[in-house]
């Protein structure tokens, strides 16, 4: 039996933790088939975890599958009942199911990004939230951060399925929290085998204008520069890690960051909150929306 232990949600020390895990699986440090619990510490309650965590926690799970090695989530049991009776992730660690829907109206739950399904995601999440919530917010710039994002995983990651997306709507305070993670090759990677180079940093370089792996033959060169600018040009921060990379974006000035971490991330994690303040409203005369 093999254990992975978080006794704190510091996101810096789940990522690292996690990344020792990847760099442990792929040289086969575990025994064969060996069980692998995941024990969150009992003080950590569910408002505790953030989409990130949960992203993360959902790759994770991903990658003991891909190594057949059954993993168990071992936590409080407010915890557990949260993560199984309402985010159903019994079911993400025994089945290849896509989408559980949650019981909260709040959370639009995981989703299991594969490639065949990248623009139904972002028009289902839009949709939604626009009926559900926002019926006189102009979604438009989520709509088009989503869409990329979705997109490149499809195009980029060669994540093989093993890339999640949550979605949560803070009522509180008005904000959808968003993350992405896949475990894929990572931005560093996928740049380098399109004989791209960058002296600064391999996502800041990925974050340029038109710059593009093009690993799919439709892929227009578009990206995370839109899904950069367009979170900038709120006010809000988001933050990328690759690699041995951490992007961080931030401001209206697009005042932009990176710096190297001592462990390597295979993949690529994004995540960033967005205010619904922040969008524009819609008019409405006799039902026609102007």
């Amino acid at each position: 039996m093999c254990e992975i232990k978080f006794t704190s949600t510091d996101r810096l020390d789940w990522i690292r933790t996690i990344s020792e895990v990847q760099k442990q699986l792929v040289a086969g440090a575990y025994p064969p088939k060996a069980a692998i619990n995941v024990e969150i510490d009992g003080s950590i309650s569910p408002d505790d975890l953030h989409p990130v965590h949960l992203v993360l926690l959902a790759c994770l799970v991903a990658l003991f599958r891909k190594h057949n090695h059954p993993g168990r989530i071992l936590t409080s049991a407010a915890l557990e009942q949260y993560l199984r009776d309402q985010l159903h992730f019994d079911v993400y660690l025994t089945s290849n199911e896509y989408h559980v829907r949650s019981e909260s109206a709040a959370d639009l739950n995981l989703w299991q990004v594969a490639a065949s399904r990248s623009l139904f995601y972002s028009n289902h999440v839009a949709e939604y939230l626009k009926n559900k919530y926002f019926r006189n917010k102009d979604l438009s710039l989520l709509k088009v951060v989503l869409d990329e994002l979705y997109a490149n995983i499809a195009d980029h990651s060669l994540a093989d399925d093993m890339a999640y997306s949550y979605i949560h709507y803070d009522e509180a305070s008005r904000t959808v929290k968003i993350a992405f993670c896949d475990f894929g090759i990572g931005i560093p990677r996928s740049l380098a085998r399109a004989g791209i180079t960058a002296e600064n940093g391999y996502i800041m370089k990925a974050t340029g204008c038109g710059v593009s792996a093009k690993s799919n033959t439709h892929n227009k060169g578009f990206g995370l520069d839109t899904v950069v600018s367009s979170i900038a040009g709120t006010g809000h921060t988001i933050r990328i890690i690759s690699g041995d990379e951490l992007f961080i974006s931030y401001g209206k000035d697009e005042h932009e960051r990176t710096w190297r971490q001592p462990f390597y991330f295979n993949g690529t994690l994004i995540y960033f909150d967005l205010s619904i303040d922040t969008f524009d409203d819609i008019d409405y005369i006799s039902g026609l929306e102007l």
